[in-house]
């Protein structure tokens, strides 16, 4: 592990009946031809409900593969099973975010609250199974070519965890500062040689918002937040397409990954997602070379 330091409403309530699954990287190490949804960052990452009113403003930012020319649409999901093949969300069970951003200010979706789930006081909440106070809705996306057609490997449905908290500290996104090379050097604009095989290092601050925070159990004991990593490439091979940050109640885990460069010469483009799987993400995008 590396760390580098750094300066460091009440109508939402009715969604808590949805229980979803944040958007996953598969187990393949390289990115191929079809599209895929890498990652949904939400900021600020949860909704605050502690002071029983409305939350802030929550903006979503979708990092997809490729990289240009996809058509992005989200939405807050209404009652029902998210998992249903009969549930439409995008669609026919929610409200579309057209700007990317949920505002529970907004009459409109005041309203579907309203129609979707009746009064606040009838309703069950679906709870975080690792942390108390803290509940879940779901948030529908899509993400597809615009010529999409019947072909699947053209589009990506899912559905995302977005949490809702009623007490406790809030939560922060995680921070990725950057992923460097054995020698130091900078992934970004690395020249890598041909058939070798190299670690990436990510970087992580040391402490503050971004860094791992500290949180109480369901057990009333402290937990660390268990950071994450997701790597991809579109080029070479990524051994380890997945690591996590050692922390006390996992000192064994290793951050760095091994990359294999093979015999192929051309341009690399890394995806490196940083979660912290309380609803936190963060992510950094990097360009680099194999050979000659």
């Amino acid at each position: 592990m590396r760390r580098w330091p750094v300066t460091l409403g009440m109508a939402l309530v009715a969604v808590l009946v949805a229980i979803a699954c944040q958007p996953d990287l598969e187990k393949q190490s390289q990115l191929l031809g079809r599209v895929r949804l890498l990652a949904l960052r939400a900021e600020p990452p949860e909704a605050d409900l502690r002071d029983a009113g409305l939350p802030p403003p929550i903006t979503f930012a979708p990092l997809a593969y490729p990289d240009a020319g996809l058509a992005f649409r989200l939405a807050l999901c209404g009652p029902g099973n998210p998992f249903s093949a009969d549930f439409d969300c995008p669609g026919s069970n929610g409200l579309d975010l057209p700007d990317l951003v949920l505002d529970a200010s907004r009459p409109e979706i005041q309203a579907f609250l309203q129609a979707a789930f009746g009064s606040v006081g009838g309703l069950d909440g679906g709870i975080n199974v690792s942390e108390p106070g803290v509940a879940q809705i779901a948030i529908g996306y899509q993400v597809e070519r615009p010529d999409a057609g019947p072909d699947p490997s053209n589009r990506e449905r899912g559905i995302y965890r977005l949490a809702v908290r009623f007490s406790g500290q809030p939560n922060h996104n995680p921070e990725l500062l950057d992923v460097t090379l054995p020698d130091g050097g900078p992934l970004q604009g690395a020249v890598f040689p041909l058939d070798q095989e190299i670690r990436l290092y990510p970087h992580i601050p040391d402490g503050g918002d971004g860094g791992i925070e500290t949180y109480v159990g369901l057990d009333g004991g402290i937990q660390h937040e268990r950071f994450s990593y997701s790597w991809e490439s579109t080029a070479g091979e990524l051994v380890d397409f997945r690591s996590a940050e050692p922390i006390p109640e996992d000192p064994n885990a290793t951050s760095d990954v091994r990359f294999r460069s093979h015999q192929a010469a051309g341009p690399v483009r890394f995806y490196v997602v940083l979660r912290d799987l309380r609803g936190g993400v963060s992510w950094k995008v990097f360009d680099a070379t194999i050979g000659p």
